[in-house]
């Protein structure tokens, strides 16, 4: 049931956010909102342990998804050179759903990442990006220009500081600058990468009503925009 999302990808109503910001700042590719995580996961509390006292993982980063198709996707099959055998795990399946291999490892290749490739699709947002939150590892953005979620151009830190929870890479030359990049961060500022990006999921993204407090957060912390 999408981790407690129930059919909320799988019906006939409408969610419907009153957002912070005036009308001439909303964008169409942008939601507002965290995407709901279609395969969420459920870390052990052990797993919460080795995070919380900062032990290394088996991959410094992963992605397993689709190619990116239509016009305007993000060329995810270059996310394959970034695989190199051994802490940097890339699987680009063909068709939707993967083969047998990947989408049996998908899991555990996530529980075992620190940063982990939310690269858009044919909107700037990525479902990918909930789900690595929810896995306790950092969220890779490749989407020029969106905007995280509860944030605006104009106060994008009114209710997260989104550099101190995920890593945004411009898409012109991701595959030759992604690892180096990652590699740079020392481990201790990577751990707390960490813990603030499981806080987001677990407090602003892992339910309906988690949701609503994110909006809640964003009205009480800076007030609410009004059109005359």
């Amino acid at each position: 049931n999408y981790g407690g999302w129930g059919n909320v990808l799988e019906n006939d109503q409408v969610i419907i956010a009153y957002y912070g910001i005036t009308k001439k700042d909303a964008r169409p590719n942008d939601i507002g909102l965290p995407p709901p995580a279609v395969k969420p996961i459920t870390l052990q509390p052990h797993e919460r342990y080795l995070i919380e006292t900062c032990k290394t993982r088996d991959y410094l980063f992963s992605f397993q998804g689709q190619r990116g198709q239509g016009r305007d996707a993000f060329r995810r099959g270059m996310l394959a050179k970034l695989d190199n055998g051994k802490d940097v795990y890339v699987r680009i399946n063909r068709l939707a759903g993967g083969d047998p291999e990947s989408t049996h490892r998908y899991e555990e290749v996530m529980r075992n990442s620190i940063f982990a490739g939310a690269p858009r699709g044919d909107c700037l947002f990525s479902y990918r990006f909930a789900e690595i939150m929810s896995a306790g590892a950092i969220p890779v953005v490749y989407a020029n220009d969106w905007l995280p979620p509860f944030s605006s151009s104009a106060d994008p830190d009114r209710v997260i500081d989104w550099t101190k929870c995920a890593l945004f890479i411009r898409e012109g030359k991701f595959a030759e600058t992604t690892v180096d990049v990652l590699r740079a961060i020392p481990d201790d500022v990577r751990c707390e990468m960490q813990k603030c990006s499981l806080a987001f999921w677990e407090e602003f993204a892992s339910s309906r009503e988690a949701w609503l407090k994110g909006i809640l957060s964003w009205v009480l912390l800076g007030g609410v925009e009004h059109e005359t």
